[in-house]
């Protein structure tokens, strides 16, 4: 028996290339033969489920947009952080905590999202849930720690109660109960329907065996933005029209929209700085040269005429380069066109002030 401090920094990454760390220590996971094992026993035994955060979120509450965060990354990193401290939270506090300390061990994880049935057999149309899965020596395995650590008693109690069964299980047994929104993660040669979910009965076998394995791996290996769009066919394909199906399918739809801008961020940033010099440095020429008649120590007519072509070719690189951005969504639209417009405006007042220096040079 051995025990391991586990150490592991989360990275926030804020809008435009702020960033901010979160350090938590997960203390004393028993490790013996299984090292998932550990982590999985661990997770259900120290988390208790928030009863009280399901209801509000069944409520419609978004804590997201409550909490006032910059970012997405931000709002996660900080949840991490409320779980590890209150030892308490939903399904996805549960597997989100699962992903962070099995990637940092070194293995590759994700948190897999859907809808589940009840024991009754009745879908939970109110509320998504999420699970995870971690690739152990090159195959694919499913876990939900949430439904490990113990369930909810008339809605109002949880209670503590060790379920070893949804612990590495197997993946036509999970389709019983979980519908992941995305059909890949089912991870099943012959995935079921939203509609065959439905009536817990699968018409047949494919001609051709659905190759999850590979179709993971070419889905890893595609860029973000394709990412999102297959996930989304794939979703509509796979029908369902049930609320939290439909929320996501929205919430993909926004991503593919604003994916271009997010993914370029760095690059508007510096854009949107250079912007803000030129035009600063155009209210110095104003003032400092213009207004003074060209008679101070640095703001000669040369120095003058030299700065003005220098806010020219920033401001003509900063318009190509907003130009060059493909954006979907009208709020993205109009974001980009008002850029485009404020710097096309500066570029004219500085070709009249080039002009009116030609004539006194």
């Amino acid at each position: 028996m051995k025990y391991l401090t586990l150490l592991f920094l989360l990275i926030a990454q804020l809008s435009f290339g702020q960033s901010q760390s979160l350090i938590k220590i997960i203390d004393k996971i028993d490790y013996q033969s299984d090292t998932i094992k550990a982590v999985f026993d661990w997770v259900t035994d120290n988390i208790k489920y928030d009863v009280a955060k399901l209801k509000k979120l069944k409520g419609g509450e978004n804590s997201f947009e409550k909490g006032n965060y910059k970012s997405v990354a931000e709002f996660k990193a900080d949840q991490l952080e409320r779980v590890i401290k209150k030892k308490k939270g939903v399904c996805q506090d549960y597997s989100n905590l699962f992903d962070a300390i099995v990637s940092e061990l070194g293995y590759t994880s994700l948190v897999i999202a859907g809808v589940t049935k009840d024991h009754k057999g009745r879908i939970r149309s109110s509320v998504g849930h999420t699970w995870n899965a971690v690739k152990v020596n090159g195959d694919w395995k499913l876990y939900d720690s949430t439904w490990g650590a113990g369930y909810v008693k008339d809605q109002k109690k949880f209670v503590k109660k060790y379920f070893p069964q949804w612990y590495d299980i197997d993946s036509e047994e999970m389709k019983d109960r979980h519908f992941p929104f995305d059909p890949l993660w089912q991870l099943s040669e012959n995935p079921m329907t939203f509609q065959e979910f439905k009536k817990g009965k699968q018409t047949g076998e494919p001609e051709i065996p659905y190759d999850y394995n590979g179709m993971i791996e070419a889905h890893q290996n595609k860029d973000g933005k394709e990412q999102l769009v297959d996930e989304l066919n794939r979703s509509e394909l796979n029908g369902g029209n049930i609320k939290p199906i439909l929320k996501r399918r929205r919430t993909l739809k926004k991503k593919i929209e604003r994916y271009d801008v997010s993914s370029n961020k760095d690059l508007i940033k510096s854009t949107l700085n250079n912007c803000k010099e030129s035009s600063g440095l155009f209210g110095e020429y104003i003032k400092k040269a213009k207004n003074k008649r060209f008679k101070g120590k640095k703001w000669t007519l040369e120095y003058s005429h030299k700065t003005l072509l220098e806010i020219r070719d920033q401001t003509t690189e900063s318009i190509a380069i907003f130009e060059s951005i493909e954006v979907k969504g009208s709020k993205s639209k109009r974001m980009f066109k008002k850029y485009i417009s404020q710097s096309k405006g500066l570029l004219e007042y500085v070709d009249k002030e080039l002009e009116y220096l030609g004539s006194k040079l």
